[in-house]
């Protein structure tokens, strides 16, 4: 009986170490004063929520996880809306301008996401 209860204890200690270094992942983004938790689909800017359509948080959140790198405009298209709509440039420009509007002190003169003239975006 105490060669079980040892094991037990010695079971539980194991596992007691393992639950406390265990660090569930979070698919968060921070940038500047930008926060996107791409668990929970909040996006905080200076502390304060940033109410995004489910598409402008997709697009938000595919252009944060791809930081400093130039984005083609395709390859957003096809990420976030689906193969089929890898031709609609327009929608792009749309919900980027609108994210630029929700997110940037001066949407005219964007910080976090940058335009590359003729292959896509990127975001800073």
């Amino acid at each position: 009986m105490e060669e079980f209860l040892a094991r037990v204890r010695s079971a539980l200690r194991r596992w007691t170490i393992q639950k406390n270094d265990y660090q569930p992942t979070r698919n968060v983004v921070v940038c500047n004063d930008l926060y996107i938790d791409g668990d929970s689909y909040q996006v905080t800017l200076r502390g304060e929520e940033i109410h995004l359509t489910p598409t402008e948080f997709k697009l938000l959140y595919y252009l944060a996880q791809n930081q400093g790198k130039v984005i083609s405009h395709r390859t957003i298209l096809r990420a976030v809306w689906g193969p089929e709509y890898s031709d609609e440039r327009e929608y792009l420009r749309v919900f980027v301008s609108q994210l630029r509007r929700k997110i940037e002190d001066d949407s005219l003169r964007p910080t976090y996401i940058l335009t590359e003239p003729g292959v896509g975006y990127r975001f800073a």
